[in-house]
């Protein structure tokens, strides 16, 4: 029989492997990462197994998406942090929402965003 701990530990690694599985483009927050450049390439996805935040079956987790972005002259990277959002049915993780929080991105190029 498993524990409490050994339940919680089996989400978090089931919850890292979803996200891990994950294509972030295919969700429709993609497109404010996706207007930071010509092309927007995910490098990597770091995730934090200790900001799963438990709501019943429902969670969000924090993590930070490492990104190249490239232009036509050169090219940069970059580091955007992100929320996902989901819960668990049947023992399987279901992502129902992905966030970019890009804002870092136009305060430091002194971009003022239309809203």
């Amino acid at each position: 029989m498993m524990t409490t701990g050994d339940q919680t530990a089996a989400r978090r690694q089931a919850i890292r492997a979803k996200i891990e599985s994950l294509d972030l483009r295919l969700f429709p927050a993609w497109s404010e990462m996706a207007e930071l450049s010509g092309d927007t390439v995910i490098d990597l996805v770091e995730i934090f197994d200790d900001e799963i935040i438990w709501d019943g079956e429902k969670f969000s987790i924090l993590v930070n998406v490492y990104v190249t972005l490239s232009y036509p002259d050169d090219e940069m990277s970059d580091v955007f942090p992100a929320t996902i959002e989901g819960h668990m049915k049947s023992g399987s993780v279901m992502i129902d929402r992905v966030t970019f929080d890009t804002s870092s991105f136009y305060y430091s190029h002194g971009i003022k965003r239309a809203q």
